[in-house]
């Protein structure tokens, strides 16, 4: 909101220069948490490049029946998106292809008076799970709603509009550090038998669902 806020102030008090710069920035909420995008023009109205920033922080939410164990997890994600939008109408709708850069980080911890453990079961037992996606960069591919750089969008000196992306962003496999913290000795076979489990698991899903919604201004 605050990008907004400058966005806005800028193309106020500047208004000869709105239709000049043709540049918007878009402040956003969505699966990959809050962001902000900014989009250039590369052949107006047309085909935009858009960079952005996103941060999604999830502390203690509920995972069921991860690997057979009951998690709750921590996450923090960040990335930092390149895309390339075509508007092949000269519209709002859009056809998104990019990349991500990925930082995506999760801390899952089990904590039961009867935990299992690969294969065997452990009283009073406490475990944790960390677990980073495999790749630091992940190809996207998208549709959405609205052109930020839009110099036709509104006769006003600033141009405000609906932006929306669906997609997914390819993340690969990911890799699990399981340890224990708590309880009767865990051994390492375990262990390693439980971190194996977990990542198959999370290796079935190697996409990441993208949808996000916010406003863009022009300046």
């Amino acid at each position: 909101m605050a990008v907004l806020a400058i966005a806005a102030f800028l193309a106020v008090a500047s208004p000869g220069h709105s239709a000049v710069l043709g540049v918007g920035i878009t402040g956003k909420a969505g699966t990959t948490g809050l962001g902000a995008d900014l989009t250039v023009p590369l052949i107006t109205n047309w085909v935009n490049l858009r960079l952005g920033y996103n941060n999604l922080t999830y502390f203690s939410t509920s995972i069921d029946d991860l690997g057979g164990v009951d998690y709750e997890a921590d996450l923090e994600f960040q990335d930092v998106p390149l895309f390339i939008d075509l508007h092949p109408f000269h519209g709002n709708f859009r056809i998104t292809g990019g990349v991500f850069w990925l930082d995506h980080d999760a801390i899952l911890t089990a904590t039961a008076q009867s935990l299992t453990v690969g294969n065997t079961t452990y009283n009073n037992a406490s475990v944790r799970a960390n677990i980073q996606h495999g790749q630091d960069f992940g190809p996207y591919l998208g549709i959405g709603w609205g052109n930020a750089a839009d110099d036709n969008f509104m006769d006003l000196p600033v141009a405000v509009g609906l932006s929306m992306d669906l997609g997914v962003i390819y993340v690969g496999d990911s890799e699990v550090n399981l340890r224990q913290l708590s309880g009767p000795a865990i051994s390492q076979a375990d262990l390693n038998r439980e971190a194996r489990q977990l990542e198959d698991d999370l290796n079935d899903l190697p996409f990441y669902p993208v949808f996000t919604i916010g406003l863009h201004v022009r300046f």
